[in-house]
């Protein structure tokens, strides 16, 4: 992990597109050190137990066809973190503990009596079950600014959360033979250990994948029991880590706070006859499968590519909101566009260096999969809607028109504009995640400010009608002016834009033979990013260790969901 600034970011690209000569770019391709490309290999890129990482564990229930979903395995190296920070929670609730007598401050402690060790090891777990709050709640705020700052996905946040919530729940066991008392003290303390064991014991793989509507609704609510249990437990006695509960709950506070006014700004406009909300148009998308989400915004945002923003829909999902990747937006912008000509050694810019201000984001498009719950309600809601035009009409058919409102964006911590060579792999609704980095790469490279010369888009689909979801958006991309180089063929029946035609294959992406021709043709620096179901990123990630030392390569993988494969279609510019 290092401290990432989007300003150096910027500034790191510009440099090196600057001097992108083709002797800097074969010096960039290079395979770092041997006992790096073994670390990586073997310790930060590989998962805990063989190749399976996203992929969760599943078993089916044949008779009753219910499906029991066991959660997923983390990396090694998330396992390494995950062991220390447990170990180191042990080791301060046992360490110098009176085993002997005469430990302690000033030898408090001169007899090694039972009571004496209980009363100092509860009361080192009382501390440390409310110290662990801290991490928790920065951990579990989608305002963290921990993660802006060292660059940590969510999927790294989220194992963190799970073990830092069962580190507080085991530290809180050995006070509950006292909360049976008639104290106070003892009987807040027993509900906020009720409330967190509840939470324990929902937030299981199993139970929470059965009802996900339903588990929020009873988290959110246990969550408010269980810190005002802490926090009344620790006041009436005014113990000295009620600090630490003021801090977790101050760091709740402004998240929400944070939440609230992202909100206001996104959706909530003040006209002259009062407040109007933003009102967003979901539109089924052939295949049956899933909606387009488009909202207008009231105050355009920062979009930068990779990131995903969380939807309240009040008519279906009441105060809810789940996360979806923002497909596309459409932007504002004025960064100048610039000509580029090619010498022999470098690309050179011909007019003045371009602005590089990020883009605003008036209209954002989100792709919607049907799965259960909420995905599930709006795309009933939405077909209900379609139905009522004339089938041989297709003009007549309208979109559904609710109440919209988008919180966001969140994350896009990933940056490519560095790496001469980037592979994006999209698994199903998956593509939601790459299209902005493919257009972000194109429109930057024309005004000179990325190093990156090849990109390569392959996308994972379970049918051909399931091109047509992001065909306007490909299309815009394939009219950009850099896209003129782009050759494309015609294969099966696939999608046709107007710069060409998509390539289709029925049959299981072989993600090893991508990847070895991208490698052996490469420019600069490789980075490889996924999007997609289980199998998918565990698939690339399996292939891209097989190339860490035979050139310079940086994996990132993003996970929502997962589809099963039978289809592979590439976007390549060359």
């Amino acid at each position: 992990m290092c401290l990432k600034s989007g300003c150096n970011r910027q500034r790191l690209a510009i440099t090196v597109a600057s001097s992108y000569t083709t002797t800097a770019s074969h010096f960039y391709s290079l395979p770092p050190a041997r006992w790096f490309s073994l670390l990586r290999r073997h310790l930060i890129l590989t998962p805990l137990h063989k190749f399976r990482h996203n992929n969760p564990f599943i078993v089916i229930i044949p008779a009753p066809a219910i499906k029991i979903h066991l959660g997923s395995l983390p990396s090694r190296l998330n396992f390494i973190i995950i062991f220390l920070y447990l170990l180191s929670n042990v080791l301060y609730c046992t360490l110098y503990l009176p085993w002997g007598g005469s430990v302690g401050p000033g030898g408090k402690f001169r007899e090694p009596t039972e009571a004496a060790l209980i009363a100092e090891f509860r009361g080192r777990t009382g501390v440390m079950a409310v110290v662990n709050m801290v991490p928790l709640f920065v951990c579990m705020a989608r305002n963290n600014f921990v993660g802006q700052v060292v660059g940590i996905g969510f999927d790294s946040v989220v194992h963190m959360l799970a073990w830092a919530v069962n580190k507080v729940d085991q530290a809180g066991w050995k006070g509950l033979n006292e909360a049976v008392k008639t104290s106070h003290f003892y009987q807040v303390g027993l509900m906020a250990e009720i409330a967190l064991i509840l939470i324990a014991v929902l937030s299981a793989s199993p139970l929470r994948h059965a009802n996900y509507e339903f588990f929020l609704s009873v988290h959110q609510l246990l969550v408010v029991f269980f810190v005002a249990g802490v926090w009344w437990h620790l006041y009436i006695d005014i113990l000295p880590q009620m600090v630490y509960c003021n801090f977790a709950i101050a760091i709740w506070v402004a998240d929400r706070v944070f939440r609230i006014l992202r909100i206001l700004r996104n959706n909530i406009r003040w006209r002259r006859r009062g407040l109007s909300c933003s009102v967003a148009e979901v539109s089924p998308l052939e295949g049956g499968d899933a909606v387009r989400f488009s909202v207008e915004l009231s105050t355009p945002f920062k979009y930068r590519p990779g990131t995903h923003a969380y939807l309240y829909v009040p008519r279906i999902g009441w105060w809810q909101s789940h996360p979806f990747s923002i497909a596309w937006s459409s932007i504002e912008e004025s960064t100048q566009m610039v000509e580029m000509t090619q010498t022999p050694e470098r690309w050179e810019i011909q007019n003045s260096t371009p602005t590089t201000a990020t883009p605003q984001a008036a209209t954002v498009h989100f792709i919607i999969s049907k799965r259960n719950g909420f995905t599930k309600a709006l795309y009933d809601a939405a077909q209900s809607a379609a139905a009522t035009a004339d089938p041989e009409k297709p003009e007549t058919r309208c979109a559904l028109k609710v109440l919209g409102l988008v919180e966001g964006p969140y994350d896009g911590h990933h940056s490519f504009d560095s790496f001469g060579t980037v592979v994006l792999v999209a698994g199903g609704v998956g593509i939601t995640h790459c299209l902005g980095y493919v257009r972000h790469l194109l429109h930057r490279y024309s005004e000179g400010t990325v190093a990156t010369q090849r990109v390569k888009l392959v996308r994972v689909i379970r049918k051909s009608e399931h091109i047509n979801w992001v065909s306007d958006w490909l299309e815009e991309i394939l009219r950009m002016p850099l896209c003129r180089r782009v050759h494309t063929t015609i294969s099966g029946n696939g999608w046709a834009g107007r710069g060409g035609l998509v390539k289709v294959h029925v049959r299981r992406p072989e993600f090893e033979t991508v990847l070895e021709k991208v490698v052996r043709r490469r420019v600069g620096a490789t980075a490889v990013t996924v999007c997609g179901g289980g199998a998918v990123s565990d698939s690339v990630r399996t292939a891209t260790l097989k190339f860490v030392d035979q050139a310079t390569i940086d994996f990132s993988e993003e996970s929502f969901t997962w589809y099963r494969q039978v289809a592979i279609h590439s976007f390549l510019p060359t």
